[in-house]
């Protein structure tokens, strides 16, 4: 929890975000979750061009929400052991995959938490799209948000 309100302090604080800054301080998040675990393995990419767009506070937010809900679902549930995360900048949107290689679950039943349905809502009130997709090899999640929202 103290690690939530970290973040969101550090985003409230903030003005201007680029994605550079961003996605280190996403990736320092991630392996403070990481801290003492062996498995799942972490696999961390992050891709950006050389403009270092400007992440509006909104979209900066929802994604660390999304990154949370979507990485800790993947270590608590997912029988996993290799976890990637990739955070992707292209022409005019960001996204963020977060892969596993565990055992899926069924989606259709998933709507007892309220994981994946607030990581739908973060996508729409940031006017993005959500990609899901889980099976028996694993479940794949992608946000992909616009930088000019």
């Amino acid at each position: 929890m103290n690690q939530t309100l970290r973040e969101t302090i550090w985003l409230l604080d903030h003005e201007i975000i680029t994605v550079a800054a961003f996605g280190a301080r996403l990736h320092s998040m991630l392996l403070k979750l990481w801290d003492d675990r062996d498995t799942p393995a972490l696999r961390w990419q992050f891709q950006n061009t050389p403009e270092n767009p400007i992440l509006p506070p909104l979209v900066a937010l929802h994604l660390v929400r999304i990154a949370q809900e979507g990485t800790i679902n993947a270590l608590k549930y997912a029988g996993a052991t290799q976890v990637s995360i990739k955070l992707a900048v292209h022409k005019k949107d960001l996204q963020l995959t977060i892969l596993d290689n565990g055992h899926g679950f069924d989606a259709t039943k998933a709507g007892v938490g309220y994981g994946l349905s607030n990581m739908h809502k973060r996508t729409e009130e940031a006017k993005g799209s959500f990609n899901l997709r889980t099976g028996p090899s694993g479940t794949y999640i992608r946000v992909t948000l616009p930088l000019n929202a």
